[in-house]
């Protein structure tokens, strides 16, 4: 895969879904998609609308758009499963149909292709308002089929799942066994998109959107419409060539970049020769540096825990020695890591003169009564029990004791 091509896609895309209802009535529902990287954000989300005008505040001219058709005026059909559609194939789901007259939408699946058709005068009715608007219609869809790309990323896992009146039924093989449009039902619960909640209109808009600014990672549900693959084409292309474009740009200037400095760097070299005696003498560390080095070094061995001559396996075996037999031991880190104060000084630092204890035991008394033996040894400053808490796995008591010696 070429490094470059996430660049070529269209980063920025508003799904548009147009539901046209059986008394006339239509309605929109926007949302916009943009991809930073190998991450999808979200934009402008926008349902129930029955006009245009007010998204113009919203949409700037020129903006990509994947428009989506639902509803009257479509028809879906579901037929034994096909290769491609041409005009013999067509003939045989619409007989006396000419397949120039319609925007055809072809979605295989399992053993079925689900087949969706509107006449072209009626969708281009859509898409010259929406170039009227100002925006680049560059991919057309027709019903919930888009859903398929991003059902993956929905609280939905049932066999048959309602999104706002697209009704969808799954086999085992999450195969598509049929689909209808249903106006007006809507999804038994709530749904979430990843996990945020969401209006479960925007997601055919979302859904057309995703399949426009993925198309090359996936295959995209939509009409064959020659006019918009031609667009689509020359945006792809032309932003493959701005990419390229602009990767030369960098290369040459890198390059020039790293020749001054090359010639930089051989006239100070022809500089310093004269100056090497000199540079000898002050690369000796003068007094106050050794000891300052010395100073950090003896803080680092303090951090690691090679602190005086303590042989912490003695204070083990005494340790050891009063664990009462109830108690087994899991764990004993000497002079840990502290968390806290690695965290405030972004750097590694390690917890002086202190043990770590991990071990099990039914009863925390049998664990206190240990503490209370250990407490009594004069090298003993404090120990203390972290937590203690039963694993149901192991079918016992899991304690976590700090000592400081």
């Amino acid at each position: 895969m070429n490094i470059l091509e996430p660049y070529y896609r269209i980063s920025n895309v508003t799904g548009i879904s147009l539901e046209m209802r059986n008394d006339g009535t239509i309605q929109w529902h926007l949302c916009s998609v943009s991809a930073r990287g190998k991450e999808l954000h979200l934009g402008e989300k926008i349902s129930g609308i029955t006009s245009l005008s007010g998204v113009t505040d919203y949409l700037r001219a020129k903006t990509a758009v994947a428009l989506n058709l639902t509803g009257k005026g479509i028809l879906h059909k579901r037929v034994e499963k096909l290769e491609s559609i041409d005009q013999q194939v067509f003939g045989g789901i619409m007989p006396n149909a000419n397949l120039e007259d319609f925007y055809v939408q072809h979605f295989p699946s399992g053993q079925w292709s689900f087949v969706s058709m509107i006449r072209k005068t009626e969708a281009d009715r859509w898409l010259s308002q929406l170039k009227e608007m100002g925006w680049v219609p560059l991919m057309l869809s027709l019903g919930g089929f888009p859903i398929v790309h991003i059902i993956h990323q929905l609280n939905l896992y049932e066999s048959e799942i309602t999104i706002a009146g697209h009704y969808v039924t799954r086999s085992p093989q999450s195969e598509w066994i049929d689909y209808q449009f249903k106006e007006g039902s809507a999804a038994q619960f709530p749904v979430k998109l990843a996990s945020e909640r969401i209006d479960e209109r925007l997601l055919v808009p979302y859904a057309a959107a995703f399949q426009l600014v993925m198309n090359d990672a996936l295959k995209p549900v939509a009409a064959m419409a020659p006019a918009l693959d031609s667009t689509l084409t020359a945006r792809l292309a032309r932003n493959k060539f701005r990419t390229n474009a602009s990767v030369v740009i960098a290369v040459f200037f890198v390059l020039l970049l790293t020749n001054f400095l090359f010639l930089s760097h051989l006239q100070q070299a022809n500089e310093q020769l004269s100056l090497q005696a000199g540079q000898f003498e002050r690369s000796a560390l003068s007094s106050s540096d050794r000891q300052a080095a010395i100073t950090e070094k003896e803080r680092l061995l303090r951090d690691m825990g090679w602190e005086d001559g303590t042989k912490k396996s003695i204070l083990i075996d005494q340790l050891a020695s009063l664990m009462p037999e109830e108690v087994q031991l899991r764990e004993v880190a000497v002079d840990p890591q502290d968390i806290v104060a690695s965290r405030s000084e972004k750097a590694t630092v390690f917890a002086d003169r202190m043990l770590k204890i991990i071990g099990t035991s039914d009863k925390v008394v049998t664990v206190s009564e240990w503490m209370a033996r250990i407490k009594l040894r004069p090298w003993v400053k404090q120990v203390r029990m972290d937590s203690y808490a039963y694993d149901r796995d192991l079918r016992t008591g899991i304690f976590v004791m700090t000592l400081n010696y």
